[in-house]
């Protein structure tokens, strides 16, 4: 993906790909109405810990011989590294009764499942790099 550039300004190449390690896997606070969830990067090279899953998963999948390889058996496995590897927190999210959901792994599960769209906007952001950028565009043009 080529980055917009704000016009009339020339940017280096470590200004439009540089990213922040600690934003990337820690999770930065995305807003999603009253609620604030940490999304961390998607993206393997910045995120290890799912890069790490991703291969364990892919290892033992080759020597069952496929055996996990159905359309549902991979959509579990990815919904379960998003939640383990993506969602890093949250905080005043809320069901449907406005009880407060306590973050945790299953919990994640759970609403990624009761509201795939939902699913779409974590994965829509952290797979986008340009989030995680060391510099953001404006503190560019800034200066």
């Amino acid at each position: 993906m080529i980055p917009p550039t704000p016009k009339g300004k020339d940017m280096n190449i470590y200004e439009l790909y540089k990213t922040n390690t600690e934003k990337e896997q820690k999770g930065l606070p995305v807003k999603f109405g009253d609620a604030t969830v940490y999304i961390a990067t998607s993206n393997l090279t910045g995120n290890p810990k799912m890069a790490k899953m991703q291969a364990e998963y892919i290892e033992r999948a080759s020597k069952r011989k496929g055996v996990d390889s159905k359309p549902e058996d991979l959509k579990e496995k990815m919904l379960d590294l998003y939640a383990e590897c993506v969602v890093t927190g949250w905080e005043n999210v809320r069901d449907e009764n406005g009880k407060e959901i306590p973050y945790s792994k299953e919990n994640v599960l759970k609403i990624f499942k009761d509201l795939p769209h939902f699913l779409d906007a974590v994965v829509a952001f952290s797979s986008d790099f340009t989030n995680y950028r060391e510099k953001a565009i404006e503190d560019v043009v800034k200066n």
